[in-house]
């Protein structure tokens, strides 16, 4: 299916962004409106993340099904995001002075806006998570198909990271003290996502859901609703559908540590830029050969127990610029280990089971975007489309034209030496 116009791409930034602003208040300054407005204990605080906690997992998983079954994503989008937005508002209004009369003490009234507080976020969350997490996600995924589902995960995974910029941002020119900033806050905030909830009723086009079938694609058997919410948590369903790729990016994270035991899966491809082995003995046979786009300094052990590693390196990387660690006869030298003696990451090998892979910089090639293109000394991404120059790119930061194609610096290629193994 192909997404086309603006509407959609005007639904999904605008409904996407503002959900996750929401979002972003509920999960990091509504205790801190509870802790300010309320003088809440660190237990209130606990109590109402809990049961928040609850509500959101057992919404998403109780209303997606129930938009399954009844294929209305954009009525529960709409009247759901109007909603959601009428719930927030409802924080400005629960106040001490306000609660006081009823209360008949201040004291009193702080411990009942704690309760109500407490109550009314797991109502907002209710509403937040069937509009946004259950009926919103949904309806993203019904609207991709293997042409656009990248470009739509893509920009719905900016959306988080942009509303937190835009809440950190503006929150800034309130005094969290005051009760007035409090109530300007909220009244902001739902008044948006319900003005967003009606133009929603505009933007959004139903994508054809079809009937609601078992998890075998070659089944037209319908399921019940109670059939479909316990479809996910079947041990069957486990098994039948295993992940074909995991992918971990942590170029630019210090020291991010992973290791493939930690994945269930035992026949998946897997790639890893960025990152440190938390053991350099991999145990699992299938994780074997280990696939490059690990980030050392100098000095550290890249690797030891070489008798079971049969691939480290990309192709390029691994039989034409280093190839210390073939023998003569072309074996691994089983008795040496591999130290960085050059900061930096190893190129990734495609080979492995069809993962992830960089790409060895070629003249005159063309490379689309999300490429990673390695040369003898750095790595870079590709930014825009085109095709390569006749010479390699050289620049450590930023972008830079190489052709007709943008490429970002990411990190330099990392050094190694061979050396043996140290005897007690």
């Amino acid at each position: 299916m192909k997404t086309k116009g603006r509407k959609f791409w005007t639904a999904l930034v605008l409904l996407g962004l503002v959900g996750q602003v929401a979002w972003v208040v509920e999960n990091m300054y509504l205790n801190v409106f509870l802790y300010k407005m309320f003088n809440a204990s660190a237990a209130d605080i606990s109590l109402m993340v809990g049961a928040s906690s609850v509500a959101a997992t057992l919404t998403t998983i109780l209303v997606g099904a129930f938009s399954d079954k009844v294929g209305k994503r954009k009525l529960l989008m709409c009247l759901g995001y109007i909603i959601w937005g009428i719930s927030i508002l409802g924080f400005g209004m629960i106040k001490v002075e306000t609660l006081t009369p009823i209360a008949g003490s201040v004291a009193a009234a702080a411990s009942l806006g704690v309760t109500l507080v407490i109550v009314l976020d797991c109502v907002m969350t209710f509403f937040g998570s069937a509009a946004n997490d259950a009926a919103y996600n949904a309806w993203l995924t019904d609207k991709g198909d293997d042409s656009n589902r990248g470009k739509i995960e893509g920009f719905n995974s900016m959306m988080p990271l942009v509303a937190i910029l835009v809440v950190f941002g503006g929150f800034m020119g309130f005094n969290l003290d005051l009760a007035s900033s409090w109530s300007w806050i909220f009244a902001i905030i739902g008044g948006v996502v319900i003005v967003l909830g009606a133009l929603g009723i505009f933007l959004i086009e139903e994508a054809p859901t079809g009937k609601l079938q078992t998890g075998n694609a070659e089944s037209k058997e319908r399921v019940t609703y109670l059939e479909n919410v316990l479809y996910s948590f079947r041990i069957r369903t486990f098994k039948d559908n295993k992940f074909a790729k995991f992918v971990v990016n942590a170029i630019g994270i210090k020291d991010f540590y992973f290791t493939p035991d930690q994945l269930t899966t035992s026949d998946m491809a897997w790639s890893a830029r960025g990152c440190k082995y938390a053991s350099t003995v991999i145990s699992r046979p299938v994780d074997n050969p280990i696939p490059g786009g690990l980030y050392y300094k100098e000095g550290d052990l890249v690797a030891d127990s070489l008798d079971v590693i049969t691939r480290l390196f990309g192709p390029k990387y691994y039989s034409e610029i280093f190839t210390d660690m073939k023998n003569p006869n072309g074996s691994i030298k089983k008795e040496q280990d591999i130290y960085c003696t050059k900061e930096g990451v190893f190129p990734v090998n495609g080979e492995f089971l069809n993962c992830d892979a960089d790409a060895y910089f070629t003249a005159n090639t063309e490379y689309s975007v999300g490429t990673f293109i390695y040369t003898e000394d750095n790595l870079y991404y590709v930014t825009t489309a085109g095709t390569s120059g006749e010479t390699a790119s050289t620049h450590e930061e930023g972008i830079v034209e190489n052709g007709t194609v943008q490429l970002l610096w990411v990190a330099p290629i990392a050094r190694y030496e061979m050396r043996d193994k140290v005897t007690e």
